[in-house]
């Protein structure tokens, strides 16, 4: 019953956050409780000219006492934590946290040689700012020489280096990964293997992922499938060039993993496959609320019959009856239980 009321967003429940302990024996009755801190602290001008830099200790002036109590600043911050808005800082004297969406937007000094780097980008019909901001903090153990910021982050993994910057106007993120070659792909695949989460989190979201090679782009899906077919080479008519398939995708991902994408993404024809996610509502905690409904359809699915409006209105109504008699059910239990 609680995974029940969980699901219809009446109660919080987090039973199952094996990595919150804490987590697992909270149980929310009002949402807004959690909500109305969140909004607080993502929206206070203190912590924006702080840049994001929340001590705990500030929690006391910061939120109503009352209402929240020292005893429950903990469980805040660790949902925070799990909705990926903020992660605890190491290194400090005060017990810190810091928010992504308050950085500071300002690119620093990275100095970063751009030369001779594995690259890989993301291309998206609408970038949400909350895409890169969850990855932020899904990577901060990865953080380079504490350079980060609203849009960029410097991260490190054994003898290679990743510099990643969201370009929100553009719609793009770009990934650049220098150091020992025969490991870099090991570093883009973590990249990867975070980012592919947060789009998978999403259910009406396009993202074409993109190779830069010289003065142009490869499709990476395009390259997985002519690999498949045994295709060796393909000309790029805008720089003139016949590249071989194999060695760029040698020096992204291993012959394993690439086998493993292809099974995951059903490659069977020629046509562009895309990832989806919803864009509506992309993250109303961080305050990222884009409330325009979104029709995307994919190039996959091309040769599906269009289904008649009457099919989708039925769809919604059972939807509604059986949503209605779930809440029934579930208040109705509640209401046997408290009155034995």
């Amino acid at each position: 019953m609680i995974k029940l009321l969980h699901d219809l967003g009446i109660v919080l429940n987090f039973r199952d956050d094996e990595k919150r302990p804490q987590l697992r024996n909270v149980n929310i009755l009002k949402p807004s409780w959690a909500t109305d801190a969140i909004y607080k602290l993502i929206n206070c001008n203190i912590l924006f000219k702080n840049k994001g830099v929340l001590e705990t200790t500030q929690l006391n002036n910061l939120l109503d006492n009352k209402r929240y109590p020292v005893t429950q600043h903990h469980t805040l911050l660790q949902l925070m934590e799990k909705f990926e808005l903020c992660f605890k800082m190491p290194d400090m004297e005060q017990e810190s946290y810091l928010i992504a969406d308050l950085l500071d937007p300002q690119e620093p000094d990275t100095d970063w040689g751009y030369d001779d780097c594995l690259r890989f980008e993301y291309h998206y019909d609408v970038l949400p700012s909350s895409v890169f901001s969850r990855f932020l903090v899904r990577v901060h153990e990865y953080i380079s020489q504490k350079t980060y910021w609203l849009t960029g982050v410097m991260l490190a993994h054994e003898n290679n280096k990743a510099l990643i910057k969201a370009d929100i106007e553009d719609k793009k993120i770009m990934i650049w990964v220098n150091g020992t070659q025969q490991t870099r792909r090991v570093l883009l695949g973590i990249i990867r293997g975070h980012f592919k989460v947060i789009h998978n989190s999403f259910a009406k979201l396009i993202i074409n992922e993109r190779v830069p090679y010289k003065k142009t782009y490869v499709g990476y899906n395009r390259l997985l499938k002519l690999e498949y077919k045994k295709i060796k080479t393909e000309y790029l008519d805008k720089i003139d060039e016949e590249i071989n398939v194999q060695d760029i995708l040698n020096g992204l991902i291993t012959q394993d993993e690439r086998d493993e994408e292809r099974k995951e993404k059903r490659m069977t024809d020629d046509r562009s496959i895309h990832f989806h996610g919803d864009v509506k509502n992309v993250n109303v905690a961080s305050g990222d609320n884009n409330e325009q409904e979104m029709t995307v359809t994919s190039e996959s699915k091309d040769d599906e019959a269009p289904k008649p409006e009457w099919a989708g209105r039925w769809k919604l109504a059972l939807q509604i009856v059986a949503t209605t008699a779930s809440i029934g059910i579930a208040f109705a239990a509640l209401y046997t239980l408290f009155a034995e």
